[in-house]
């Protein structure tokens, strides 16, 4: 009898130090988590500090540090909205320079998700400065309305953007989301002075695809 009591308190005491090392697992790991998210999340934010005006000048020191930091912390075969190849990146943010100049990202909310902090959220509102031939690219039929046209160009659009980046095991970003909602950001910028009937209208069956092949 005193025998099987000894062999259950042994019993007890090892169950008590497997517990404890489970738990002490558990935290290392949940550690290990919580670090990777934060280094993930230091990269979108220094993503965003060299993109926030677009694309650099080839000419210039910035130029090379963004293509840098392309081909260090994104994967050669990364997708970017169902596109493979991180050249894909580059090659949609010269468009975007091209197409909109005075383009501003500031202050993006960044957010973690995911059992293993693997997917990492940025959103907030982009601003961007529509030209003539922005619009005539993105709303042709618009150029019929001078007046929205005018609304529109005298002053920066406040887009909504939200860009999600799913990493792999190496810290890399192995794909890249963005929504761009061009269409609410134009009809919140001129709803104060037009009917949004009247805006929709002007809009109605010849609005391109909410991404415009912009990917930023």
């Amino acid at each position: 009898m005193e025998a099987k009591t000894q062999q259950l308190a042994t019993l007890r005491v090892e169950i008590n130090r497997l517990q404890e090392r489970m738990h002490m697992l558990k935290a290392k790991l949940l550690m290990r988590f919580i670090e990777a998210g934060m280094q993930r999340s230091n990269i979108l934010a220094a993503y965003w500090h060299l993109f926030r005006f677009g694309m650099a000048e080839p000419t210039g020191r910035h130029y090379s540090q963004q293509l840098e930091f392309v081909q260090t912390h994104m994967c050669a075969d990364m997708y970017v909205n169902g596109i493979p190849g991180s050249e894909q990146l580059l090659d949609q943010w010269k468009l975007c320079q091209q197409l909109l100049p005075g383009l501003d990202a500031p202050n993006l909310k960044i957010q973690v998700f995911g059992a293993e902090q693997d997917c990492i959220v940025s959103s907030g509102i982009v601003y961007v400065h529509f030209s003539r031939e922005a619009i005539a690219m993105i709303f042709p039929r618009l150029l019929a309305r001078e007046d929205l046209v005018q609304l529109i160009i005298q002053r920066p659009a406040a887009l909504p953007l939200r860009v999600s980046c799913h990493f792999d095991l190496k810290n890399q970003v192995q794909s890249m989301e963005v929504d761009i909602n061009i269409f609410e950001g134009l009809r919140q910028s001129i709803a104060s002075q037009v009917n949004v009937y009247e805006f929709y209208e002007a809009l109605e069956d010849q609005f391109l695809p909410l991404h415009y092949e912009i990917f930023f």
